[in-house]
């Protein structure tokens, strides 16, 4: 099993102290992150800017990978200390037939839990980002509706109708912010399809691309809504830094860090 060791808050001397977390990976995630690694995906996180072409002070300056790894960070704390808070916890296994149909068969005992899911979705979701970020996906979405020969080209980047009739809508309605989830997909669609951690990655972004579709009780709507969440938390956590407010959330400090998440 991968164990990620990484610092959270480099180069940040005013703190007079680091972030070094450590994320022990599940199963699928595992064999997800050493695909990733392998097809230099993970090196081209920590290359990327969150923020694109926002300027912030450097020893401020966060990459997209960071922002993987706290939220990967905030995902151990809840399962470490909020499991009993918790409706349905980490280790709660998903029925394949949920969230992919009979896409890929999976023994009952090989089931993905919660925890892996939010794991893989973690990776997932932010791997298609452009270098420039959401600058980039607004420029290719607005070349895409003056250049119909460009969008037939982006629509057809995949032979899943699935992509296709995604891709379709987002350029109809302009929404450049969704767009790196294509991305996402079409980098799953370059790596080992003989992987069920790649053939469960893309489920799960369908199923998440798709989430209207799902019932409200389902236990692959919990863990979407748990994600946004975290994901917004940790957005939060790290912008804060670079705002004018007087505010911030000391990632250093875990007592009120798992009480901001219980909320």
């Amino acid at each position: 099993m991968t164990i990620i060791e990484h610092n959270l808050l480099p180069k940040q001397k005013s703190q007079k102290r680091n972030l070094n977390v450590e994320i022990d990976l599940y199963h699928y995630t595992n064999e997800l992150y050493n695909e990733l690694t392998s097809q230099n995906i993970i090196a081209r996180m920590q290359e990327i800017p969150q923020l694109g072409l926002i300027k912030v002070k450097r020893n401020l300056t966060k990459s997209r990978y960071d922002y993987i790894i706290l939220q990967l960070y905030l995902h151990k704390l809840i399962r470490q200390n909020l499991q009993k808070e918790l409706e349905k916890t980490y280790n709660n296994k998903i029925n394949p037939v949920d969230f992919m149909q009979d896409a890929i068969k999976i023994e009952k005992s090989n089931r993905p839990t919660i925890g892996d899911m939010l794991q893989l979705l973690t990776l997932i979701y932010n791997i298609g980002h452009f270098h420039n970020t959401f600058t980039s996906s607004r420029a290719v979405i607005i070349y895409a509706n003056k250049n119909k020969r460009f969008a037939d080209k982006l629509i057809n980047s995949s032979k899943d109708f699935r992509f296709q009739k995604v891709a379709q809508k987002y350029i109809n309605d302009m929404n450049y912010h969704r767009l790196h989830l294509l991305n996402s997909i079409l980098i799953l669609e370059k790596c080992n399809q003989e992987l069920k951690s790649i053939k469960i990655a893309k489920e799960v972004l369908y199923c998440y691309i798709n989430n209207e579709n799902l019932p409200t009780d389902s236990k692959v709507n919990y863990l979407f809504n748990i994600f946004k969440k975290v994901r917004d938390v940790s957005y939060i956590a790290y912008d804060l830094q670079i705002s004018d407010t007087p505010l911030t959330i000391d990632l250093c400090n875990k007592k009120p860090l798992v009480l901001i998440l219980k909320e």
